[in-house]
């Protein structure tokens, strides 16, 4: 019994490494062509290959198809920036069904993406401070 829970903690894993790293390629491959676009040195590559992923996302998640993949790769789906538009875009129907209106929907989709943007900007604070009082030499 002990074995089978290994194997399939195993195989998850596998699973969330090839399909993150499937998003990795597609990712990649819209930042070349956004590369190839604007020009490599534009400072708007970086925005517009993020907007381009997040679209993909969507996409996906409409129709119905970026859950099935979230049933095969699991975390593999969230990390990606495209994890977050559909995270976003599922909090807005769950809005939606229960009865709220289309403001109710925008409203608890941008609660959910200023709740990760904080949590994020937490994390990087705490890597900064970090790196400021343990990492760069003193003076």
């Amino acid at each position: 019994m002990e074995a089978n829970k290994v194997s399939g903690a195993v195989k998850a894993v596998v699973l969330a490494f090839v399909v993150g790293g499937c998003f990795s390629v597609v990712g990649q491959l819209l930042l070349m062509a956004s590369a190839a676009l604007l020009g490599s040195d534009s400072a708007l590559v970086g925005p517009l290959t993020l907007v381009l992923v997040g679209l993909l996302g969507l996409l996906l998640f409409l129709p119905g198809w970026y859950q099935k993949l979230m049933n095969v790769g699991g975390f593999g789906t969230i990390m990606p920036f495209c994890g977050l538009a559909c995270a976003c875009a599922g909090e807005y129907l769950q809005a939606t069904a229960e009865g709220g209106s289309v403001g109710k929907g925008a409203w608890a989709a941008f609660k959910l993406l200023i709740y990760v943007a904080g949590v994020g900007i937490v994390f990087a604070l705490c890597f900064a401070l970090i790196y400021v009082f343990a990492v760069t030499p003193a003076v």
